[in-house]
């Protein structure tokens, strides 16, 4: 949930105005997905797709 509020506030960003906020709040969600990914993929999950 806190997680959805998170994108929910990062689309809401104005990019012309914050864009260092916008890029570091981008990057920690970029650090996030892939270390899901990774972490599904040590799983063996995404092999039945």
């Amino acid at each position: 949930m806190a997680m959805a509020r998170r994108i929910e506030e990062s689309r809401c960003l104005n990019s012309e105005a914050k864009p260092r906020l916008q890029m570091s709040l981008h990057r920690r969600l970029g650090q996030q997905c892939a270390s899901t990914l990774t972490y599904f993929s040590q799983k063996g999950i995404f092999t039945r797709m």
